[in-house]
């Protein structure tokens, strides 16, 4: 009889779905399923029978019933959990790109062969007709003494957005990290106590985004978004929870896309002088803000 393996998903985006139905049609099905958003997983297991639901996602890395973990989370968070899967003694098959870089797949993989575990990447290209027919004809010597193989494959798929919107894509990258840059010297700047900022994204809204990122669509909801907590920013005593919500999405889209934007940190001595500007500025004031706008220059704040 064969060996029954029990699944758990790390993951409830697009993919986590299509495996679910995958296992189904098998035969089969997950036995658990965790997700960052509790509602999500609750949702997912009602949807595809699946008994049981973890309260928090280390749950599922501690539970001995759990032979195999699927994780689908998004790319910058993979290897934090494959650390602890395999740290925990699962064996994992993740979601390609399985790490964002060679050093954290060397550290994935060290930890793999040292607990005796199966670490793959879900790649379809194994499986696929072309290479096993490939695989053959080496076997037959077809191609005499090989030492190296390109092959270029590709389907048939609508572009999901035009030249159009990657050049806006592009324009945006670089208004983003103006703004940013903008908002965060006013935060510095301003009376907010930034420890208040720092609550979890309620919306969570980045785990149906996580698969099937749309990298230019990102982009330019990150730059409404910046531009949306900067404007939270101008008025007097803004809805911190509001303020605190948009910035956790900023972080998560950050994140996802992989951009770091740098932005310099005042000291008080420089907080003064860049609310002080802001004043001049919203005063129009314009010889005195363009005197202080020089000093913020000098100074490699602006």
């Amino acid at each position: 009889m064969a060996v029954q393996y029990r699944w758990a998903t790390l993951g409830c985006g697009v993919i986590g779905h299509q495996l679910a139905e995958a296992m189904q049609k098998l035969g089969g099905n997950l036995y658990a399923v965790g997700n960052r958003t509790h509602a999500k997983a609750v949702q997912f297991a009602e949807q595809y029978g699946i008994g049981k639901v973890y309260d928090k996602i280390e749950d599922m890395f501690q539970d001995p019933d759990v032979d195999i973990i699927y994780i689908s989370t998004p790319h910058n968070t993979h290897i934090k959990y494959l650390r602890q899967a395999l740290a925990a003694g699962k064996h994992v098959l993740c979601e390609k790109s399985i790490t964002l870089n060679y050093y954290e797949l060397e550290e994935a993989v060290k930890l793999a062969m040292e607990h005796h575990l199966v670490l793959a990447e879900a790649q379809t290209i194994y499986h696929m007709p072309i290479y096993r027919a490939l695989r053959e004809r080496i076997d037959r010597g077809d191609f005499g003494p090989l030492r190296l193989m390109t092959l270029n494959a590709h389907y048939r798929a609508p572009l999901s957005f035009s030249e159009e919107t990657i050049r806006e894509a592009d324009k945006n990258i670089k208004k983003i990290e103006s703004t940013m840059k903008t908002l965060a010297l006013k935060l510095q700047s301003s009376d907010i106590d930034l420890s208040t900022l720092e609550g979890g994204n309620e919306d969570a809204f980045f785990d149906e985004m996580c698969n099937d990122l749309n990298t230019p669509n990102a982009i330019t909801v990150l730059y409404a978004e910046v531009k949306a907590a900067n404007q939270m920013v101008r008025v007097p005593n803004p809805d911190l929870a509001a303020l605190g919500a948009s910035f956790a999405r900023i972080r998560d889209y950050l994140d996802i896309l992989g951009l770091s934007i740098p932005y310099p940190v005042l000291g008080e001595e420089d907080k003064a002088l860049y609310r002080e500007y802001l004043e001049a500025k919203s005063a129009k004031d314009f010889s005195r803000s363009d005197a202080l706008r020089a000093k913020l220059i000098d100074k490699k704040i602006l």
